[in-house]
């Protein structure tokens, strides 16, 4: 198991949590929003900027409504993903370029076939460094960026001639021979 925190990815030039915090505090929420969600998103901030506090401590103290969320992923995807690209093409320009792609491998060249990897982050550099060292993953979202290997949900999946997993749990119903 490896744990990465936002320091893994701030070597990479992606903000850090604090910069992420600051940019979520300086931005105006929509006007359509209530007086009620404008008093929580208030409560939200003043969570926010407690010293010590997280993204996440601060969600879970006030509860955001669903509007008040999908401004927060807006606002978090637009100030992190352009520097998530720009490690993605440097990665593109040069498969190397992420420390965890050698890492896999490096795991990989033993006997092991799982790999697990928890990250508070809210970029794709495991991700990518993942596909870069051509070692299957999945997030509950997508199978990789990088593409290099067969994504069919039949394919099992192996290393070096070995079944690591299944890219699908699910067995394709078989009919029953009619007589």
């Amino acid at each position: 198991m490896i744990i990465l925190g936002s320091g893994a990815s701030a070597a990479h030039g992606v903000p850090s949590m604090g910069a992420l915090a600051a940019h979520l505090t300086s931005a105006a929420p929509p006007a359509a929003w209530t007086a009620e969600e404008n008093k929580e998103w208030n409560a939200f901030l003043a969570h926010l900027k407690a010293a010590g506090t997280d993204l996440e401590s601060a969600l879970q103290a006030v509860r955001p409504t669903e509007r008040q969320t999908h401004f927060i992923a807006s606002a978090t995807r637009e100030f992190l993903l352009p520097s998530d690209l720009a490690a993605l093409s440097a990665l593109l320009a040069d498969r190397y370029h992420l420390p965890l792609s050698r890492l896999c491998r490096h795991h990989f060249d033993s006997t092991q076939t799982t790999l697990h990897v928890v990250m508070p982050n809210y970029d794709r550099l495991a991700e990518y460094a993942a596909d870069a060292a051509d070692v299957s993953t999945f997030t509950g979202f997508n199978y990789g960026y990088l593409q290099s290997r067969a994504r069919d949900p039949r394919t099992r999946i192996t290393i070096r001639g070995r079944e690591t997993r299944s890219a699908s749990t699910r067995e394709p119903a078989r009919k029953a021979a009619s007589a």
